[in-house]
């Protein structure tokens, strides 16, 4: 929750290139594939098999049952028709990665963002948390075993933004044609979300999303030089988040804050969710907002009165979001604090999930893996989504005056730009323990940002770049739009696919996923 700038030293170039955005190519046809018990879900969507297989129809239509009912229980392979839900164009199988196997480790699966049951959440100690990440990492610690993530990154994942604005500069430059932008951009996604759920009419969530309450700690952005600037993209970031959360149908939101002007930007960003714009004239209690029904979700906001600090003295917020709410549900707190909760109606009884999340993260989820995370977070397990790492690009930063050092080219490795479409039947299928990015040396920070951090010397973008070049971009329709890493911010990679869904990859001696083991159909 605390932006850190790195120093970094600026070059300019001239002309910059015209960006190609190309789709991935078809995926070869495949031979039909026989009946086999692991595909009697599918006989919907197979007539020719159908009608050859009539015969066996009737003596395996008790049996199917009986399969599909196994399979609903199989912890790495869910699959559900799909065909009620909007609006996926494939009756996709939800493939799920288990903790702890599937080359899955503690920092592949951090992304400040999990899913839990209530029952599961009330048996945690957060009392222990020393960092603000702690409420993932002291969690994983001790139950890694029960992380559930999803092999098709699309399924479900997150746009995390505020490191990728800030090797950018917008909050800290002179020039704000890049922080405009930005927000711009947001606005234009949370007026979309808002057209299409609210507007439009649209069936959204599951049972479990609309009994899901959702902790989300906030701390404002900060710019030391441009004090509104930064107030300006807090509030288009945390409107985008909150629309994410709309869109797949989540109960409630409670955002939880302590500084005495958060409360005047979350209720802005409620106004632009909500309106479309962002109120500047709307006024807020400074402890908390009475409870607002924003299409079919409700929001709220809490102010901490004395937070506890981190072990290097930040504030921890998200540490006393989670106490807050663990005291709330097991009735050891007084009436006010239980309401700004639970919303006053029926207490606590309709919250029976809980959902973490920071206000910068996009989510990014299909009706189907709701539903398979549904059935995987009632038995007890930790959905976790994918954290995308947004990455600086010529297609996002030409004609807003940013220092051509400040983000990648659109030429040579970095000229194609993937268009994926989540709301159809594309995929971005898991790569597995192969993570090329980290393999080339350390620089003092993240990986992704080596190439644009001083340390880094020499005027060739593609050598001082060499750790990206292994990783494909792209660009989610149906998301922010801004382009991004096909990987995470620790080095894990996906291989963008159109028209295609993830099978388990080929693994060779050592255990190890390389891209091109990894199957689709």
């Amino acid at each position: 929750f605390s932006l850190r700038h790195e120093n970094m030293k600026l070059k300019r170039r001239e002309d910059p290139r015209q960006l190609e955005i190309r789709r991935p190519p078809h995926p070869q046809p495949q031979p039909p594939l026989l009946l086999a018990p692991t595909h009697i879900c599918n006989i919907a969507v197979r007539p020719v098999v159908a009608i050859v297989a009539a015969p066996l129809l009737v003596a395996l239509s008790v049996g199917a049952a009986l399969v599909l009912s196994v399979l609903v229980q199989v912890e790495v392979e869910v699959d559900f028709p799909h065909q009620r839900l909007r609006p996926e164009k494939l009756k996709r199988r939800v493939r799920l990665l288990k903790g702890g196997e599937d080359n899955l480790d503690l920092h592949d699966a951090f992304a400040a963002t999990w899913w839990q049951s209530t029952e599961r959440f009330l048996g945690q100690d957060f009392r222990s948390m020393d960092a603000v990440e702690d409420g993932c990492f002291s969690m994983f610690e001790r139950s890694f075993e029960d992380v559930r993530m999803t092999r098709d990154w699309l399924d479900f994942s997150v746009e995390h933004l505020s490191k990728w604005w800030g090797v950018m500069g917008a909050l800290e430059t002179d020039n704000p044609a890049i922080s405009d932008r930005i927000v711009r951009k947001l606005e234009e996604y949370v007026r979309r979300s808002w057209t299409e759920i609210v507007v439009g009419g649209s069936e959204v969530g599951t049972e479990v999303t609309k009994s899901t309450i959702v902790v989300l700690p906030f701390l404002a952005y900060q710019s030391t030089d441009h004090p509104p600037r930064g107030d300006t993209l807090t509030i288009a970031s945390l409107a985008a988040t909150l629309a994410s959360l709309l869109r797949v149908g989540m109960g409630r939101v409670v955002v939880f804050g302590h500084l005495s002007d958060d409360v005047h930007m979350v209720q802005r960003a409620f106004a632009l969710l909500r309106n479309g714009a962002a109120d500047s004239n709307e006024r807020a209690s400074q402890t908390a907002l009475p409870t607002s029904q924003i299409g079919p979700m409700e929001v709220g906001y809490i102010r901490a009165k004395d937070p506890p600090l981190t072990f290097d003295n930040d504030l921890n917020i998200p540490k006393a979001a989670l106490l807050s709410l663990r005291r709330s549900l097991k009735g050891n707190s007084n009436k006010e604090e239980r309401d700004l909760w639970f919303g006053g109606t029926n207490g606590d009884s309709r919250w029976k999930y809980v959902y973490l999340t920071e206000p910068d993260t996009i989510l990014k989820a299909r009706p189907s893996a709701l539903l398979a995370f549904g059935e995987s977070i009632g038995q007890g397990r930790i959905a976790v989504p994918h954290r995308l790492q947004p990455i600086p690009h010529e297609f996002d930063a030409t004609g807003a005056g940013v220092d051509p050092s400040r983000y990648l080219p659109s030429s040579g490795a970095f000229g194609e730009v993937v268009v994926l479409d989540t709301k159809g039947d594309d995929s971005c299928c898991d790569g597995g323990g192969h993570k090329p990015g980290i393999l080339l040396g350390k620089c003092g920070t993240f990986w992704w940002i080596c190439g644009f951090d001083t340390e880094e010397e020499g005027d060739d973008p593609f050598q001082r770049h060499k750790r990206l070049v292994p990783y494909q971009l792209m660009r989610l329709v149906g998301g922010t739009g801004f382009v991004s890493l096909a990987g995470t911010e620790h080095g894990r990679q996906c291989i963008p696919r159109a028209r295609g869904e993830c099978n388990p990859p080929v693994r060779n001696q050592t255990d190890r996923v390389h891209p091109r083991d990894v199957g689709f159909s």
